[in-house]
């Protein structure tokens, strides 16, 4: 409304000043009598009853009749007696308007934005870094907190100060007030309450505006450009934090750590990120997030900057597999040999080959530290052990031989279940399938095997 004001002040004032120029003072009795009886005037009438009464006053009734404006007149500190003295009043007018609007668009711009601007900033490095729960790799460089120090200093200062001086600020306002009123507003009676006003209104909105935007607009753009933290990157992207789910044929989700890491990570878009690590790290977030389209997306340019990463290769294989797409991923199994997800691949190899293959590569995986908690390289053992018996009694093996299989095999599932309780349903639909099944792995074991059933339950 004060914006309408001001740009209405302006108007009349040009048009007056317009008519002495254009169409000479005869014709302003005319030129104020449409001004007061047209519709401009009367949506100007909503705004201000006080310029409505300057109006009436210049070009009105008691104007043109040459007398004066009585208490209206009073009211708005104008008096009126000759052409002269209106056209004073016309540049008086549209001065007013001009301060109205600059007090109105420079008064929260001034100052108020910037101090909500340094209130509003986020703290990051020292606090955020002393939170994690362990430190991380030396980087090259850091954020420049200087003006995080800056914000500290002067939000301090101000209040501060400010405690000390609360008694004068009513009179400094006033003062600063009248001063304005002075040289612009010019208005006798009501403009240095009109110039506390808007100090009042929009200095509390100015600052309100620049901290609001500093904590969503400012805030979001500079973690775009620092990005996430190193050790989010390090946890996110390695590789033994992403393995494929009980069926093979997801990603197992984030557990603890690697899921406030992913989250970190999630935040930004892929644009974001410019070395492979990071590229790779933000693509196993995604597959752990069940986004295998993007994950895909991710390793496959990350394979593209360093196209002899084992890991990356690795991680895309588990991608690929989950996604369905086995060809792609046993291509990449082939360059890298010595992984839990090559186990899994060789299953379904032709015998006996296959579980050859998955038997040395499992066995040799599981005399690594932590491979003893993975659960599902357990269960892809139980699975190849348990090919290799059905492809032994198919050739008519000892029950010894048999038994040492069998033992095997529930080795196995005793780990697996230890791991991970979940895998034991799993198991079971491999020892007792659906007639569509295609995974029949555990199928040449008896459907009332009493260590079977002990282990992993009658139905």
């Amino acid at each position: 409304m004060v914006e309408q004001l001001s740009v209405r002040l302006i108007n009349v004032g040009a048009f007056c000043q317009k008519g002495r120029n254009g169409h000479g003072v005869g014709n302003m009795g005319a030129m104020g009598a449409e001004m007061v009886s047209g519709h401009p005037t009367r949506r100007f009438r909503r705004h201000s009853g006080l310029v409505h009464q300057l109006l009436l006053c210049l070009w009105g009734r008691g104007a043109r009749r040459g007398g004066n404006c009585g208490v209206d007149r009073q009211r708005i500190g104008v008096r009126v007696s000759s052409s002269r003295s209106r056209f004073a009043v016309c540049r008086r007018v549209h001065r007013l308007g001009l301060a109205v609007r600059v007090v109105v668009w420079h008064s929260p711009i001034a100052g108020a934005p910037p101090a909500g601007c340094f209130s509003g900033r986020n703290r990051r490095s020292a606090r955020h870094d002393a939170r994690r729960a362990a430190p991380a790799p030396m980087v090259t460089s850091r954020a420049n907190t200087n003006l995080e120090d800056i914000s500290d200093w002067l939000t301090k200062t101000i209040v501060g100060v400010g405690l000390t001086q609360l008694f004068a600020v009513p009179h400094y306002l006033w003062s600063t007030a009248g001063q304005l009123n002075t040289g612009g507003f010019g208005w006798d009676n009501y403009g240095q309450l009109l110039a506390l006003a808007l100090f009042l209104y929009f200095a509390p909105g100015g600052f309100w505006l620049g901290y609001v935007g500093t904590r969503t607009l400012l805030t979001k753009l500079l973690d775009v450009f620092d990005g996430p933290g190193q050790e989010s990157v390090n946890k996110a992207g390695d590789p033994q934090n992403l393995r494929l789910g009980p069926s093979g044929r997801a990603v197992a989700p984030a557990e603890n750590g690697v899921a406030r890491a992913d989250q970190d990570i999630l935040r930004l878009p892929l644009q974001s990120f410019s070395t492979p690590r990071e590229i790779a790290a933000w693509g196993a977030a995604q597959a752990r997030a069940g986004n295998l389209s993007a994950a895909r997306t991710a390793f496959e340019e990350a394979i593209r900057s360093e196209p002899t990463n084992q890991d990356f290769k690795e991680q895309l294989a588990i991608v690929y597999t989950a996604l369905g797409l086995r060809d792609e991923a046993a291509k990449l199994v082939e360059q890298v040999p010595n992984t839990d997800v090559a186990v899994y691949h060789a299953l379904y190899e032709a015998p006996p080959g296959g579980f050859q293959k998955a038997n040395s590569v499992g066995e040799e995986l599981l005399r690594r530290p932590g491979q003893e908690k993975n659960a599902m390289l357990h269960v892809w053992l139980a699975a190849a052990y348990g090919q290799q018996r059905a492809y032994e009694q198919s050739r008519g093996a000892s029950e010894a031989e048999l038994q040492s299989i069998k033992d095997k095999v529930v080795r196995e599932i005793n780990a697996a279940i230890a791991a991970e309780p979940r895998t034991r349903d799993l198991l079971r639909s491999l020892w007792k399938p659906q007639p569509n099944a295609e995974d029949r792995d555990l199928e040449s074991f008896p459907p009332d095997d009493p260590d079977l059933t002990r282990l992993l339950g009658a139905s």
